[in-house]
């Protein structure tokens, strides 16, 4: 009797054989005409304008395809911050691509949004001032926190001046160095006491051992300058947890719905944080009993919602902090939402990710609900600056819906990729507005990035080489605005293979077709005097024989000339 063995297929495989799709399913469009690519386009991974390779990366090739990176962008697009799977943050210029800062943190992060300057502001001052305030506020995990037993996690607040250094920095400890003179110290004493002999302690752990220790005390003392939270989060999805003003922020305490000694149900919970103050403001525990994937502040600032995997989507006003309404349970786990610019809608993805659905803020009646069907979960809702139109994805799909046209809206755009042996693992992962909504851009889960113009119908496509072996990167692909630089805009990625890409200027012209007429760079030669070849010219009058010499300039002469003679051929 045979047996079959049916082979799983991983993320290596995938990432071996898959390329982004040059022609998907069901394309952007306008005007009923499919969306074609621009200049240069599809552009392949090392084609970029310039890139910089991430330092300590640790791992090539397939072992790469089990890591994962995260990043955030300043509200003024000069700093980026990357994080290397529970390494490091490294804070980069954006414009001279120098690496500015190393900080102990990891995980989620975000930069507060930058405050108002004041006048008078600016210099090139590259060292920092005693008492300066902080020119950037980012927010992170902490490398060294956290134990899986406990599942007790710390957030750390970084204070980085205006070039995107610390405030307040020391020299690093040379753990190593000091956990070799540690042990000198004290093997006389293990060898004569307890019989340990040198190769045993060249060949154990302890050097290893006390140089870990060494490090976690060390990044413990170069944090005590910044604000540590202990017990705090941040939520899996949503892009900023701070206020449109950055003053305030939110966090997730103990997010999970347990039992403590077996009686006790604590439900999850969100904290409001001053920032200035370092201090808790608000605490909001009205009642989900899962935990808690999503939550924000209102644009306006008015309002707090959270989305549960209860299913429910609740929301709070900031004055006096109060619950004001609950959505109904939607019967499957709830994800993500996402507020109108104006503050007066939100819309939330529930019912396993399933259903898109538009609710009034201020009372929660439900205004719209989007109709067409789909089965993969909806991750990522993003609204265009107009507030009329929202776009989104889930698995294979993208749309672009306009929710108050009518009672259930109307779909403006559809992107659908082909359903194939990959769907598993080659799916859009986000999409993003750019350029005051002109441009959405979609990533896709392997690394590549597609960019549709609308008002063009142009498509940008920046591709994964097939084979690249990349980590997770959760698509990580900003537009950096050229206002106030004079370097041209661009498009930046963090890209799975540890590298960041630069990629200049947004082309904005089509990319030329098999039938276009091709201008001739070829100077005109005067036919060889072969025999084969003879200049017929028909004769001329004496008037136009007089207006042709009579005429000056060499340029209307040649015309008249041109004019006058015909090539023909002969044999």
């Amino acid at each position: 009797m045979s047996t079959s063995i049916m082979h799983c297929i991983s993320r290596n495989d995938f990432l071996g054989e898959y390329e982004f799709p040059l022609k998907p399913k069901h394309d952007f469009k306008l005007n009923g005409y499919s969306a074609f690519w621009a200049s240069d386009h599809p552009a392949q991974w090392g084609r970029e304008t310039d890139s910089i390779k991430l330092p300590n990366i640790g791992v090539d090739g397939a072992d790469r395809s089990n890591l994962s990176f995260t990043s955030a962008i300043s509200g003024d697009s000069k700093l980026l911050a990357v994080s290397l799977d529970n390494a490091h943050i490294l804070i980069y210029h954006i414009e001279s691509g120098e690496l500015r800062q190393e900080l102990d943190g990891t995980g989620k992060m975000a930069f507060a949004p930058s405050p108002p300057k004041k006048s008078g502001e600016g210099g090139n001052v590259e060292v920092n001032e005693p008492g300066s305030p902080a020119a950037y506020t980012l927010v992170s995990g902490v490398a060294d926190a956290g134990d899986q037993n406990t599942g007790t996690s710390r957030l750390v607040v970084w204070e980085l001046d205006k070039h995107g250094r610390l405030l307040d920095e020391e020299e690093p400890v040379d753990a190593s160095a000091f956990a070799t003179k540690a042990i000198e110290s004290i093997t006389a004493q293990l060898k004569v006491g307890h019989e340990w002999s040198q190769s045993f302690i060249e060949s154990s752990t302890l050097h290893a051992d006390f140089e870990r220790a060494l490090e976690k005390v060390a990044a413990n003392h170069r944090r005590r300058h910044n604000t540590t939270i202990d017990d705090a989060t941040l939520a899996s999805f949503g892009e900023s947890p701070f206020s449109s003003d950055g003053s305030l922020m939110l966090y997730l305490p103990q997010n999970r719905y347990y039992e403590n000694d077996g009686v006790t149900k604590r439900p999850p919970s969100v904290v409001v944080w001053d920032i200035k103050a370092s201090k808790v403001l608000l605490r909001l525990s009205d009642y989900h009993t899962d935990v808690i994937m999503w939550t924000s502040f209102s644009p306006d600032n008015k309002w707090i919602a959270t989305v549960s995997w209860d299913g429910t989507m609740r929301m709070h006003s900031m004055e006096p902090g109060a619950f004001t309404w609950v959505t109904p349970n939607s019967g499957g786990q709830a994800w993500t939402a996402a507020f109108t610019p104006d503050s007066k809608h939100i819309v939330w993805s529930s019912a396993n990710g399933g259903t898109i659905q538009v609710h009034d803020v201020s009372d929660g009646r439900l205004v719209s609900t989007f109709q067409k069907p789909f089965s993969e979960w909806c991750r990522c809702l993003k609204w265009h600056p107009d507030g009329q139109q929202l776009a989104f994805c889930a698995g294979l799909v993208v749309y672009i819906w306009r929710p108050f046209d009518s009672p259930n809206g109307t779909i403006t755009q559809h992107f659908e990729l082909e359903y194939d042996e990959w769907h598993g693992f080659g799916h859009i992962e986000a999409v993003e507005w750019f350029e005051h909504g002109r441009k959405l851009a979609l990533m896709s889960s392997e690394g590549s990035a597609l960019v549709w113009d609308g008002p063009t119908n142009l498509k940008e496509l920046f591709r994964r080489n097939k084979g690249a072996q990349v980590a997770w990167t959760g698509g990580i692909f900003y537009h950096i605005s050229d206002e106030g630089r004079n370097v041209g805009s661009m498009y930046l990625s963090v890209d799975g293979d540890g590298k960041l890409r630069y990629w200049k200027k947004l082309l904005s012209k089509p990319a030329r077709s098999w039938w276009d007429k091709l201008e001739s760079s070829l100077p005109k030669r005067e036919f060889p005097e072969t025999g084969k070849y003879v200049k017929i010219t028909k004769p001329v009058k004496a008037k136009e024989a007089k207006e042709v010499t009579d005429v000056k300039d060499k340029p209307t002469r040649d015309a008249w000339a041109e004019k006058g003679a015909e090539l023909w051929t002969a044999e």
